[in-house]
């Protein structure tokens, strides 16, 4: 008589299909908290600027006019490119797109900061939201790529999505308490040590720190 066939005695018991899918793929934990940061840092330099403005304005005399278009190149390259970045995420692979963009993404951000003047902040954003608009797509494609299953998928892009809703949030915190804390050192770093009283010799007795 012909049956279902039992397991032998001694086998190993094999791992449930729906555990093993529900699991990240090995090594991939930290690509998806890469691609969370990548999308919160993303989202917080169209908003942390906007905080930086006045002191903008007043370090380089700049026009409001002109101290737009800090905030709107970046924008502006951002939402102008994304569509066509998402093609070029498709046809090179997530990864290697990943790595351009941040790539880009960061030699800008260094070039923002030791910008001489405001037409250099100004283009360094530009480049920079190019960088951004790679980035994105790229990092949405290496979060749905990290899990098997669809249900584990769809926790792993909602938990993308709050990254960019929490720096949303906290982009004005952060560019006024950037600002404001740069100020402050600005301040101490500049000492101007003038002479408070001279001998008769001419030579300065004392130091008056301002």
């Amino acid at each position: 008589m012909t049956g279902t066939p039992q397991p032998e005695s001694g086998a190993a018991p094999r791992p449930a299909r729906g555990a093993a899918a529900n699991r990240p793929r090995p090594g991939r934990r930290a690509t998806v908290l890469v691609a969370c940061l990548a999308f919160f840092v993303i989202t917080l330099d169209t908003t942390v600027a906007n905080a930086a403005l006045p002191s903008i304005g007043r370090q380089w005399d700049g026009q409001v006019s002109a101290l737009q278009w800090v905030v709107t190149a970046y924008t502006l390259l951002f939402a102008a490119l994304l569509l066509s970045a998402g093609a070029i995420c498709d046809r090179i692979g997530a990864s290697r797109a990943f790595t351009i963009g941040l790539s880009v993404f960061t030699l800008m951000s260094a070039l923002c900061g030791l910008a001489p003047d405001l037409t250099v902040l100004i283009a360094a954003r530009a480049v920079q939201g190019a960088g951004a608009a790679v980035m994105m797509p790229a990092s949405l494609a290496l979060v749905r790529q990290a899990y098997d299953s669809a249900a584990q998928r769809a926790r792993g892009i909602a938990r993308w999505t709050a990254g960019g809703g929490a720096a949303v949030a906290a982009g004005p915190v952060v560019g006024g308490a950037l600002t404001r804390g740069l100020r402050l050192v600005g301040s101490h770093v500049e000492v101007s040590r003038i002479p408070a009283r001279t001998t008769p010799c001419g030579h300065p007795e004392r130091w008056r720190i301002l």
